[in-house]
């Protein structure tokens, strides 16, 4: 898998000229323009370069969503899920990595570890931000990461509006994250996604050694004839065509999957890997009896807030733009690279450890999340990404509005109680796994998310929300009715975390370190095997998980470097490229113009301009 971490690892093991690597990719690049504009994160789902995985029926939350099935876009293209994702950029808690290490065994993996595997894949492009750590941050790493500038509005009304409310502006990718609120960081730099494809493959010179296999999916690992727990290799099918064929590839030294959360456990459970009843049920050989494999999937559960302007029309600064000022902004990334375009519009963010979790986790990170997204959604938002029912979604009531001010926080739980699993469906490698979300099994994440919501009408009563022209949060209509209008009685809250709280897309912790893999990602039990991905994620990160993908990715080339004798080189930063040259901006004016000219003489009347156009 050619993900956040498998493209990471996979570049780096071939900084070594010696070593041939095969990275096997079920997808290929995504070179489509919506996938370099930040701002049209939106899209991407559903798309040919997303596996489009969808879970089991909740139970005890997700009720409004469509057939109570969350979401689980999965990125299937050389770069993964980072081509995919919203760009925040969270590397976790230094508190996390602490805990993996002192609870779970992960010698090697605490926070003074990582974090200079953290700052050499970095290259920060914003160190006079406010309330930057800048000796927390490397420069001259292949991913960019940089600040949204300049701030929006609204986002600057919500850091201060924090700040009232008791939180510190300060860094959180600097380890301390419990109180803290800032501005996002973005993998993006100069106006341009940072994904790991772009920032450790595409960008750098073209490695011999290094082969790069597209439209490759594994569907077995292959064992020794004269050792059952031996691997030698991984058997593949061209999924190129309808046509598929099979192939085989051998390694000389070891496998590594990095095939996600979802796909690992599911590839290591087709190979014989698992629990030996689940197994059998299908009829599939246990080989090694691993019975955590696909278990105790954490992930963080999310929910959205929508906030009006307090009076209609009033200017908040947030993405929204009338059709006649697209052209403008597309423009003005093209030639800049900067703008509402050369953001995610997840723009502020901040942290904290509700009481409850303090008591009962005090070595951990914080377990409440509130992130500001600067713009009312959509449809493809609500009911095609999060696959809201029509019928439940209030939300398009006021998007509907083409030139409205609303904009949406949104509280995510990021250390639940309950557990979820990935089980197999079947014996069919190109069938998806089933995905069991278990959210709210446990009524004290209940609890911390109606907290999380009530920190959220908080937030927007604070006198610089006010200031800036912040009006109330806005919610489904008869459902508010029911608890005689008051949104922030328990009874509404508990009700609305129940109808609308989904997947945020961070599934780990399927082939968890201690009982899949041990601390240098081995698979316990099984020869030549590890595994590298957020899978192994023995208690999942504070906050947003690309970051720490990545170094997962980071870390296992070191440990594997280290153990077979291989080269350490310091990589090169990815160039820092402007989004087009001259030329290429001079063709784009022309061509726009003339197709704007033609359009009004023969339709008599402008265009109806659409962002992903």
């Amino acid at each position: 898998g050619g993900g956040s971490a498998g493209a990471t690892l996979a570049a780096r093991l071939a900084e070594d000229a010696t070593v041939s690597v095969a990275l096997i990719e079920a997808g290929t690049h995504a070179t489509d323009l919506a996938f370099k504009i930040p701002a049209a994160c939106g899209k991407l789902q559903h798309s040919r370069h997303d596996w489009s995985f969808s879970s089991e029926p909740s139970t005890f939350a997700s009720q409004y969503i469509k057939n109570k099935r969350n979401a689980y876009p999965r990125g299937k293209a050389l770069g993964g899920s980072s081509c995919l994702n919203y760009m925040a950029y969270v590397r976790g808690a230094a508190a996390d990595f602490d805990t993996w290490a002192r609870e779970f065994g992960a010698q090697g993996w605490a926070w003074e570890d990582v974090l200079p595997l953290f700052k050499a894949s970095e290259d920060f492009l914003s160190p006079a931000a406010d309330g930057v750590d800048a000796a927390a941050h490397g420069v001259g790493g292949p991913v960019g990461v940089s600040v949204a500038a300049p701030v929006k509005k609204i986002a600057g009304a919500f850091v201060a509006g924090a700040e009232e409310v008791g939180f510190r502006r300060a860094d959180y990718n600097a380890g301390e994250m419990d109180g803290v609120v800032n501005l996002f960081h973005q993998t993006v730099r100069n106006g341009v996604r940072s994904d790991t494809n772009t920032a450790f493959i595409a960008s750098q010179p073209a490695k011999k050694n290094l082969t790069v296999i597209h439209f490759g999916q594994a569907t077995k690992l292959l064992f020794a004839d004269d050792d059952r727990q031996k691997v030698l290799g991984v058997q593949v099918a061209d999924i190129s065509s309808t046509q598929r064929s099979e192939y085989t590839i051998f390694a000389d030294k070891e496998v590594i999957v990095s095939c996600g959360a979802i796909q690992s456990p599911q590839l290591l459970m087709l190979s014989g890997i698992g629990d030996k009843n689940d197994l059998h049920r299908l009829g599939i050989e246990c080989r090694v009896e691993l019975p955590g494999v696909g278990k105790d999937m954490e992930d963080h559960i999310a929910n959205w807030i929508r906030f009006k302007p307090a009076q209609p029309g009033a200017d908040l600064g947030n993405v929204n733009a009338t059709r006649s000022e697209r052209l403008l902004s597309l423009i003005q990334w093209a030639v800049f690279g900067t703008g509402v375009l050369a953001s995610s519009c997840y723009d502020a963010t901040l942290f904290y450890k509700t009481e409850p979790f303090k008591k009962s986790h005090p070595g951990y990170g914080p377990d409440i999340q509130i992130g500001l997204f600067c713009a009312g959604g959509d449809e493809d938002i609500f009911e095609k990404n999060i696959g809201v029912e029509p019928e439940h979604n209030f939300h398009k009531e006021y998007y509907s509005q083409p030139d409205d001010q609303d904009f949406l926080m949104v509280p995510t739980l990021l250390h639940t109680h309950s557990r979820g699993s990935v089980e197999l469906a079947s014996t069919d490698p190109f069938a998806p796994p089933k995905i069991i979300t278990g959210f709210c099994t446990d009524q004290r994440d209940m609890e911390a998310l109606v907290a999380s919501y009530r920190k959220c009408l908080e937030l927007g009563r604070s006198s610089a929300m006010q200031k800036a022209g912040v009006g109330e949060a806005v919610f489904d209509r008869e459902m508010l009715a029911r608890h005689n209008g008051d949104p922030e009685s328990y009874p509404f809250l508990e009700e609305y975390a129940r109808a609308s709280a989904s997947s945020l897309y961070h599934p780990t912790g399927t082939c968890r370190m201690s009982s899949v893999v041990d601390e240098t990602l081995k698979v316990l039990g099984v020869k030549g095997l590890r595994v590298a991905d957020a899978s192994i994620m023995p208690t999942i990160v504070s906050g947003n998980t690309n970051a720490a993908s990545i170094v997962i990715g980071e870390k296992a080339a070191l440990m594997i470097k280290k153990e077979h004798g291989l080269r350490d080189v310091v990589r090169t930063k990815a160039p820092r490229r402007r989004p087009g040259t001259l030329a290429c901006v001079a063709v784009f004016t022309v061509a726009a113009a003339t197709v704007i000219f033609v359009r009004y003489r023969l339709y008599g009347g402008p265009m109806r301009w659409h962002l992903e156009r």
